[in-house]
């Protein structure tokens, strides 16, 4: 057996010769192999360490193999320490930011005595330093950890230290090609070594590893963080810092930039696999050019700003888009475009309208000042769905077929077909669902046909969700679950929760419960992860009606409530207003008619200030049915009769609505009142313009409210 031999590997001829005697098998530890023919490598992987999310309680600590050797080695220094609910996360958090390597793990236990597991763990910025004070009768290099690492950082020639100090400034790993571009090649001159031949070397000695099978389907190495850290002390002292930073900066410029040209089509999930797999150099690159040179962190932001956004990444985005429109002049008209652009999707979703609107017409300014014709149909599009935003529907129709008109002009389909999308979404919004629907249509086939499948995919959820409104319950579910299996393909994860949202709605009306919690929670862990509020709210007031389905009335308030106050914080009124309305449902439940005709009021009221007929209609039908429990059967009929005249006209079925369709309270005025009577009411009611329907609503309502629920007599309902 021969024991540390990396500092003897002259020796190898000598064990060649031991080998050739018969029985012999020699067991060499070495951090670097011999190299011999008949070697079998054995790598000794670092000691097995806890998962990170769900932490693992106290008790299963214990099984893991770092933990154990961590409390071994405190209990040492300390026999009343113990690991229990309070320090458990930080002493798992400890050995993960140690690598599982024992020496480290050693040596961080034996500073339990001074400092407890979870001041340890601030300190663990900086490893190295702490990490000292190993045992006397241990050889030198292995009473400190920075020693245990220059032992084998001196066995290096002086290339191969070079190498490896300018591959520390790579953050979560690097390919050869990246290699090759930081730290130089035959070809440049630079380094004066192969670099793919000295990285193997590296490898030999442990001071790089492969992370093949990881997280890369290409060769992919790394270095442990601790070996990293004292790589960038090194590199620091040499003086080569500056320079290796920039190297690796414009290298991830240049690569991001050509993802970025390409993020569509079928090799979008691959494409996006791999921006995550950069997604640490990518932050380290912009923190080391934010101040040091914005031209470099300005091409970086808005080249990664769509990766950001389709995954989710929304304070990356907010902050590196938010320093590169600050940097003023120093960002090129073109870089400055894109974050313009994508800085109005981020307003928007931040619920900022008059940030995006303002947003938008700079880029739009801008684009006509450099003659950018692709820019320019950008910014109308972006101001256009500012406007729809904002329920401005005629602006809303005029901006986008000014981006389509444009937009074919210049032979962009993908962009025409975008915009195509923007007016079907404005015509649905208008209670014209159909042509809303047919538009979408031409809009996803236009947009498979320019080979933008992500935006297609995402589509394929709305047009699930047109056909929603016109009662076709089981397409709109078809068509919804097809996007899905899409969307997960390549973890979109915001379009994700757009999606799983509204399938959750349509699965409830189809009357699964279980199956639509089951949506509803995978849409609010996705929102609340993306810091998204609108679809955690909007997830919210659907669990609470289903809660009220189920009879479960107090989870039901808490729900519809917390959804109420986020999307009225939020200036949501669309969304407000369905709260409002289960929540009268829900004030009926509890036997508070009063309280119920209050709500439905605020639910019509706050409908019709978006301008929507169809929900302002479907509202004046949750009244309606109110007043049929209330025994005003007349009124009710005529309610009724208003509303049906909207949805005719829109050609959206209430009686796929399932919830809000009221079609129960509806057939029982019937028998009550006779066909002849309840057809003259309803009939009176389809001939009301919607808003004499309104104002005749919200008097019934207050009056019902006023008169604590009790029936009313007809006289005083007219």
């Amino acid at each position: 057996m021969l024991d540390n031999v990396e500092h003897l590997l002259d020796a190898a001829p000598f064990v060649a010769e031991c080998l050739i005697a018969p029985g012999v098998t020699i067991l060499a530890t070495s951090r670097a192999p011999l190299h011999l023919r008949g070697e079998r490598e054995i790598a000794v992987a670092p000691l097995a360490l806890p998962r990170r999310k769900p932490p693992p309680t106290a008790d299963q600590l214990s099984q893991y193999a770092a933990v154990r050797l961590f409390i071994d080695r405190a209990q040492s220094v300390r026999a009343d320490f113990v690991v229990d609910a309070a320090n458990a996360p930080a002493v798992a958090e400890i050995c993960h930011r140690l690598d599982g390597l024992s020496l480290a793990i050693e040596l961080a236990a034996a500073r339990v005595k001074m400092l407890p597991p979870h001041a340890m763990l601030g300190r663990l910025e900086q490893r190295l330093p702490m990490l000292t004070g190993g045992a006397r009768d241990l050889p030198a290099r292995q009473q400190t950890l920075r020693a245990t690492i220059a032992w084998s950082y001196d066995l290096l020639t002086e290339d191969e230290r070079r190498l490896y100090r300018r591959l520390s400034v790579f953050a979560g790993g690097w390919t050869i090609e990246a290699a090759e571009a930081v730290a130089g090649s035959p070809a440049t001159g630079e380094l004066g070594l192969d670099v793919f031949d000295a990285l193997g070397r590296l490898l030999d000695h442990s001071l790089v590893h492969s992370m093949e099978g990881e997280r890369a389907a290409e060769p992919r190495f790394g270095m442990l963080e601790t070996i990293r850290e004292f790589g960038l002390a090194q590199l620091a002292a040499s003086g080569e810092a500056d320079e290796a930073r920039d190297r690796h900066a414009a290298h991830l410029a240049e690569f991001t930039e050509q993802f970025d040209a390409v993020m569509r089509g079928p090799e979008l999930p691959k494409l996006l696999a791999t921006l995550e797999t950069e997604h640490d150099n990518l932050r380290a690159a912009l923190a080391w050019t934010a101040d040091r040179d914005p031209a470099t962190m300005a091409r970086i932001a808005g080249a990664a700003a769509e990766f950001w956004i389709t995954r989710g990444y929304w304070t990356d985005a907010r902050t590196w888009l938010g320093r590169t429109l600050a940097a003023g002049d120093a960002v090129a008209p073109a870089v400055r475009l894109k974050a313009l652009r994508h800085a109005v999707y981020l307003a928007r979703h931040d619920e900022d309208p008059a940030g995006a609107a303002a947003l938008g017409h700079e880029a739009l300014t801008l684009a006509r000042e450099v003659q950018d014709g692709e820019a320019e149909l950008r910014a109308l599009y972006a101001l256009a769905s500012v406007a729809l935003d904002a329920l401005d529907y005629p602006r809303a129709k005029a901006l986008a077929e000014e981006s389509e008109s444009l937009a074919r002009d210049r032979g962009d389909v993908r962009r025409a077909a975008h915009a195509l999308a923007l007016l079907g979404r404005a015509a649905y919004m208008q209670d014209d669902p159909r042509r809303g629907g047919a538009l979408l249509e031409r809009a996803r086939a236009e947009m498979l046909a320019a080979g933008d499948e992500w935006a297609a995919l995402d589509l394929l959820g709305e047009i699930g969700g047109v056909a929603g409104m016109l009662g076709d319950l089981e397409t709109a579910r078809e068509l919804m679950e097809e996007a899905l299996v899409g969307l997960r393909a390549i973890d979109a994860r915001y379009a994700l929760a757009g999606t799983l949202g509204p399938l959750a709605k349509v699965v409830f009306q189809l009357g699964d419960l279980d199956g639509a919690t089951a949506l509803l929670q995978e849409t609010l862990d996705i929102a609340r992860a993306l810091g998204s509020p609108s679809w955690t709210h909007w997830s919210e007031a659907v669990l609470g009606e289903i809660a009220l389905a189920q009879g479960d009335l107090p989870r039901a308030r808490a729900l519809l409530e917390s959804g109420l106050a986020g999307t009225r914080a939020a200036a949501d009124p669309f969304t407000a207003s369905c709260v409002l309305s289960t929540l009268g449902d829900l004030a009926l439940a509890e036997g508070d008619p009063a309280a119920a005709a209050s709500r439905y009021r605020e639910a019509i009221d706050t409908a019709w200030g978006t301008g929507h007929r169809f929900t302002t209609a479907t509202w004046l039908r949750s009244l309606a049915a109110l007043l049929v429990h209330l025994d005003q059967h007349q009124l009710a009929a005529r309610l009724f009769g208003a509303a049906e005249a909207v949805g005719s006209a829109a050609g959206v079925s209430f009686r796929g609505m399932d919830t809000y369709s009221r079609e129960p309270e509806l057939a029982s005025l019937r028998e009550p009142m006779g066909e002849p009577a309840f057809q003259s009411a309803f009939d009176a009611g389809m001939a009301l313009p919607l808003e004499t329907a309104v104002a005749e609503a919200r008097a019934l309502a207050e009056a019902t409210a006023v008169s604590n629920g009790r029936a009313m007599p007809a006289s005083k309902a007219d």
